[in-house]
């Protein structure tokens, strides 16, 4: 318990009266209103540190995917779901340097109103 109060900055005496008040392992925000907020930036800085963006992790297989590609078209298809909504949804298929073909959907929008090109337009 030391060794936590000491990492986060917490005088060992204010500390050891409310230890007695409150439970040790009760996290909730009403027992350790300040301590709770210090201990998730440590866990956010920590997180960030070692793993970095994880966007980043999202996009990289995007952008090898991109630097491979060497012919590519998007295309779009519109179907209806079961309750009568019109749905939207947006393909790009590529061809890779060993004439593999890849395709996959992008996006997928529902559209509340009509669907004319106006509205597909506005909706992507």
């Amino acid at each position: 318990m030391a060794k936590l109060c000491e990492m986060l900055n917490i005088n060992n005496s204010e500390h050891m009266q409310k230890e007695y008040k409150y439970n040790p392992f009760d996290f909730s925000a009403e027992a350790w209103p300040d301590y709770l907020l210090r201990f998730q930036i440590t866990l956010k800085q920590h997180y960030d540190q070692t793993l970095g963006d994880p966007a980043s992790d999202v996009c990289r297989p995007v952008y090898r995917h991109i630097y491979k590609c060497q012919y590519f078209s998007r295309f779009m298809e519109e179907s209806t779901d079961i309750s009568d909504i019109a749905e939207v949804e947006v393909f790009n298929r590529s061809v890779v340097d060993d004439f593999e073909l890849i395709e996959k959907r992008l996006q997928l929008e529902s559209i509340h109103s009509t669907t004319v090109g106006r509205d597909l337009f506005e909706t992507i």
